[in-house]
């Protein structure tokens, strides 16, 4: 991957996903024009579990929700930088 200016390299991501009546999270998608940072997303969402899921009416009811999810990427200069600093790098 080139390298770039890290004030240039983008850090977000855009996760949409539904919580079930019994709390799990499902059809989870990733909007980002990096497959590091859609890998990374899926990967905090893989094993999401809600306690408390969205009620209507005392009763439990399924939910949509759009995210946006920020990675700080300053201070890297690939994002297989700052993936090798934190642990992981993603498959390719």
């Amino acid at each position: 991957m080139k390298l770039v200016d890290h004030r240039e390299l983008p850090g977000k991501a855009y996760v949409q996903f539904i919580i079930t009546e019994s709390g799990e999270v499902k059809e989870v998608n990733v909007r980002t024009h990096n497959k590091y940072l859609k890998e990374e997303a899926l990967r905090i969402f893989a094993d999401l579990k809600i306690e408390r899921p969205a009620r209507k009416n005392s009763e439990n009811v399924a939910i949509k929700h759009v995210i946006p999810i920020s990675f700080n990427t300053k201070n890297f200069k690939s994002y297989e930088d700052f993936f090798e600093k934190n642990g992981k790098i993603p498959s390719q």
